[in-house]
This record gives structure tokens, C-alpha cells and sequence, in this order.
């Protein structure tokens, strides 16, 4: 159908903690690595004593 995206494999990201990465009900992120996007479809802070050390995250990959 016009205006849907196809996608495939799910895949992860891990970033540091000044990453700026959103997945929302209203914000998803959108990237492309060698030619290849991706849409962050979750991201989940990783704390360490209440502090945020990074983000770990789920992809797909847009076709």
C-alpha cells in the first residue's frame, strides 16, 4: 500500500547515555547505516545506582 513501509528483521542498538533516541507513541527515530535505515521501534534506559548509562534498544530494518 502507498505511504506504508515494509520491514524486516528486527535487529538491537546499544548508545551511550548522551544519545538523543526517541521511540514514543508520537516519536520514532529513524537512521541509515551503510546504506541500510532503520526505525527504533522501543529504547529502554540502562541505570547503574538510579543513574542513566546508556540506552538499549529495538530495531527494524526498513525496506
Amino acid at each position: 500500500m502507498a505511504g506504508e513501509k515494509q520491514t524486516d528483521t528486527y535487529f538491537g542498538i546499544l548508545a551511550d547515555f548522551e544519545a538523543d533516541i526517541q521511540a514514543n507513541t508520537t516519536d520514532k527515530d529513524e537512521f541509515e547505516v551503510d546504506g541500510i535505515r532503520y526505525l527504533v521501534t522501543a529504547i529502554y534506559p540502562q541505570k547503574i545506582k538510579g543513574e542513566v548509562v546508556g540506552y538499549q534498544g529495538e530495531l527494524v530494518r526498513v525496506i
